[in-house]
């Protein structure tokens, strides 16, 4: 037997331990929970798709066995498809100088690997789809699915809320409903950003054992191909439509959003390079990101927008260039 099923057979145990602490209801089996993809892309992306892929079967036969089919399933949904997924495309290669290098591959020996941008975008992509299925699967509908969120809130309101006064019960009924309506993209995007903090801590974890196939790019270099664009455009458009479509392309925006942000981030680490300033730069936008959020977040995207139409980062690299020349 070879030693990919065994590798494949422990990460799916080990994936399968953490998804499963959520049961306890704490706070902290919230984190593990989200860090259960981790043992399946460090299989995947050492040993190849095929090696998570064992192991997103072995998680699911697991949990189907020992708890239902439904957990089996969802074991597969929200954990071992994207392991999988996004491990089968990182080890994707060409060889190097074949498309121009326009989207900050990395490269050795002459081949060039996947591009970074291009995974993160699938991710998002992955995301908007197991939340559309969530979406039908829990409520049927937009409609549906709101009301379920808001009868889960109101049942947990209603153990914590006894003795509250009728203005704070009020208050707290406003923004239920208001969550209530934001719920899908906000799980979209924390399960986004969860799996794209395991698919690089999968990454930086073999790079550092000397088992990564793979180099990886530096995150100044990262970016989406032009066609992206495409994919913000449909999903504002389809947001403004009213009913399951609508709640779907507000899902799509959060998402599409969230990823511009994040190569946003990676221009401005690109055209800092060499500024004297760069640290106190970098560490004023990821503090005010945190507290200010949505009002970082859009400058962010806008400056992604322009890198991706202009290419700031090649031209700044050209004029450093030309004026150390």
């Amino acid at each position: 037997m070879q030693n990919w099923i065994f590798i494949g057979l422990g990460a799916g145990l080990a994936a399968v331990a953490l998804h499963a602490t959520v049961v306890t209801g704490s706070p902290f089996s919230l984190i593990l929970f989200y860090l259960a993809p981790l043992p399946l892309f460090l299989a995947g992306l050492g040993w190849g798709a095929v090696t998570a892929a064992a192991g997103g079967l072995v998680g699911s036969l697991v949990l189907s066995a020992t708890i239902g089919i439904k957990p089996g399933i969802f074991f597969v949904i929200s954990t071992a498809i994207a392991p999988v997924v996004l491990s089968h495309l990182a080890l994707k290669n060409r060889p190097a100088g074949v498309g121009g290098a326009v989207e900050g591959e990395a490269a050795d020996d002459d081949v060039e690997w996947y591009p970074e941008g291009r995974l993160i975008l699938w991710c998002a992509l992955i995301a908007c789809a197991l939340m559309t299925i969530t979406i039908f699967v829990i409520g049927g509908s937009a409609e549906g699915f709101e009301a379920i969120v808001k009868n889960s809130l109101d049942a947990v309101v209603a153990q914590v809320t006894e003795g509250v006064g009728p203005d704070e019960l009020t208050r707290v009924q406003q923004a239920i409903q208001v969550f209530s309506k934001f719920a899908a993209p906000i799980g979209a995007c924390v399960w986004l950003l969860s799996t794209l903090f395991n698919l690089w801590a999968a990454s930086r974890i073999l790079n550092t054992s000397g088992r990564s196939p793979r180099p990886w790019a530096a995150f100044r270099s990262y970016a989406l191909p032009r066609t992206s664009t495409l994919a913000i455009a449909v999903a504002i458009c389809a947001s403004f439509v009213p009913g399951t479509i609508g709640l779907i392309g507000l899902v799509g925006v959060a998402l599409m959003t969230t990823i511009f942000t994040i190569i946003g981030l990676a221009v401005l680490h690109g055209v800092t390079l060499g500024n004297p300033m760069r640290p106190f730069m970098l560490a004023t936008t990821y503090a005010a990101l945190f507290v200010l959020s949505w009002v970082i977040m859009l400058p962010l995207v806008v400056l992604a927008l322009v890198d991706l139409i202009f290419d700031l980062r090649r031209r700044r690299a050209a004029a450093t260039t030309g004026k150390n020349d």
